[in-house]
């Protein structure tokens, strides 16, 4: 009878591992992201969020700003503020606290803070219209909604993702403009 060897086995054992893992690795098919599914639980999760909180923000809010159809956002009016307008343009200075919105483990839609500036030293300062890329602390939908606000106000914005942080979760941002300049 004949022995076989030890390494023989070993390496026909590796290959055959290499084999199955390479099969399993050409799967097309396998590692396939659905945005499109993902697009559509955003939607449905900022939708159920929106019709929790509605009521309660409509009983504090002075004044609401649908966009939600057109360009993805929604804004509650919490304090009025002054007189002055903020125009695309001018300086602004301000405080905010981001939220994604979530469901817990019993599918119910939450929010969970992301960031704030909200008891530091530091606001967050722009120029309204010019919101870059590279820019954490503004966001473009709450740039959108801080053209209709003025200083002193307060307001409570819904967004999709594709105006916050492009992530699949919709985004609430409580935002205080502290500061415009005037000239």
């Amino acid at each position: 009878m004949k022995v076989i060897n030890r390494k023989y086995i070993t390496g026909w054992f590796a290959v055959l591992l290499l084999v199955m893992v390479g099969i399993g690795c050409n799967d097309p098919y396998g590692n396939r992201i659905d945005y499109t599914k993902l697009q559509q639980e955003e939607a449905e999760l900022r939708k159920d969020f929106f019709k929790d909180v509605l009521d309660s923000l409509m009983e504090i809010s002075t004044d609401t700003i649908d966009k939600m159809e057109e360009e993805g956002w929604v804004s509650f009016e919490i304090e009025k503020g002054s007189t002055d307008s903020i125009l695309v343009g001018k300086r602004v200075a301000f405080k905010y606290t981001y939220y994604y919105v979530l469901r817990d483990e019993s599918g119910d839609t939450r929010r969970m803070a992301r960031f704030t500036n909200v008891g530091t030293e530091t606001l967050a300062t722009y120029t309204v219209g010019s919101v870059g890329q590279q820019d954490t602390e503004v966001i473009p939908g709450v740039d959108l909604a801080i053209r209709h606000m003025s200083l002193y106000g307060k307001s409570y914005i819904l967004m999709s993702h594709s105006l916050a942080f492009n992530d699949y979760y919709p985004v609430v941002a409580e935002v205080e403009i502290v500061s415009i300049d005037l000239d």
